[in-house]
């Protein structure tokens, strides 16, 4: 059992003019109560429109065009999480302290900051033809839809006290066409017989690949005859698939590349064949306030210290992860061939 509460306005116009050319528009605002205060109203509005040409044009005359009709829509929707994931909530342990019953934090999920809603905004656009007397028709769509700011979940390090956290991360695009073909090719008085055929595609792939990171014990395989190369990734895709370079940017390090007939992006993340760290610009930070500037080296910089020695404010602090990105190492030192040098453990290297 739960109760969520959502307060929505909504408000649609619509115009017609001489039964050929029509508009609608219409807006939303939501306020939920599974979002953050500052982040729980949001709005989306929509606005279609369509065009009878065969009879603004007074086509229907030519026996050949029966119908003919072009619409396009633009529209934006906002959508909210599930209830109860803004806060900390407690219960009772199984196990009593002292003959007392114990409560303790029950959530398994670190409650966000500043959550947004999820934005999804689509465009379409489209004909209905219709041919000689309405016995065959074609009905084309083009459509494309983006959405940002996915609410997701994501693990957290068994150190951080919660096993998953909820935050805006990820952007999903859809693009696609859909067509139909159908006719009437027997009428008759006690007898109709239609057919139809209908093609869609939709593309919405965007995949990376990242080599193995030798950073812990593997005893279970041997590192030299399970590694695959992003070289290696890449041909078998190519296969398949032609492949073409981008200089698509992430902000991280993989390489991006498109597939030659569609949007569908994917990239190669290589720490062992194609050494990255001369342009990575990612840090992590460890549970025991280190900045960790490379997950191939030891090179961090003692964040504790400054807090403890500066706590009146964050200029310090900020000057000093600014000043540390001098300090990222050209490069890191993986190998697959037998043992390598341990470093750290995934579970130590921070987030």
């Amino acid at each position: 059992m739960y109760e969520r509460r959502i307060n929505s306005f909504y408000g649609i116009a619509s115009i017609a003019y001489k039964n050929f050319l029509y508009l609608d528009a219409t807006i939303r605002r939501d306020a939920s109560s599974t979002l953050p205060i500052k982040e729980n109203t949001y709005s989306y509005p929509s606005l279609s429109g369509s065009f009878i040409f065969t009879d603004a044009l007074r086509m229907k005359e030519n026996g050949i065009l029966s119908f003919g009709k072009l619409r396009a829509s633009a529209a934006e929707v906002g959508n909210d999480t599930d209830p109860y994931m803004l806060n900390l909530y407690y219960g009772l342990m199984n196990r009593p302290f002292k003959d007392q019953v114990v409560g303790a934090i029950s959530t398994t999920t670190l409650p966000p900051t500043n959550l947004k809603p999820t934005r999804t905004r689509s465009f379409e656009a489209g004909t209905e033809l219709r041919f000689l007397k309405n016995r065959i028709h074609l009905d084309f769509t083009y459509y494309t839809q983006k959405s940002r700011d996915q609410i997701n979940l994501v693990p957290l390090p068994v150190s951080s006290g919660f096993g998953t956290q909820i935050i805006n991360a990820g952007t999903i695009t859809n693009q696609g066409i859909e067509v139909l073909i159908g006719g009437t090719p027997v009428v008759s008085k006690d007898f109709n017989w239609d057919i139809s055929v209908n093609f869609a595609r939709n593309k919405n792939v965007d995949i990376s690949f990242i080599e193995e990171m030798p950073l812990g014990v593997i005893t279970e395989h041997d590192r030299g005859e399970s590694l695959c190369s992003s070289d290696e990734v890449r041909e078998l895709i190519r296969q398949r698939h032609e492949l073409l370079p981008t200089t698509d940017d992430s902000g991280g390090p993989a390489r991006y590349y498109r597939m030659a007939d569609s949007p569908i992006r994917v990239g190669f993340i290589s720490p062992h064949s194609h050494n990255f760290c001369s342009t990575c610009n990612r840090v992590r930070v460890t549970v025991e306030g280190r900045l960790l500037l490379c997950l191939g080296n030891e090179h961090s910089v003692d964040l504790r210290r400054v807090l403890r020695g500066y706590p009146e404010g964050d200029q310090k602090l900020r000057q000093t992860i600014i000043d540390s990105m001098d300090l990222k190492p050209e490069r890191h030192h993986f190998s697959s061939d037998g043992d390598v040098e341990i470093l750290r453990f995934m579970n130590m290297t921070g987030g």
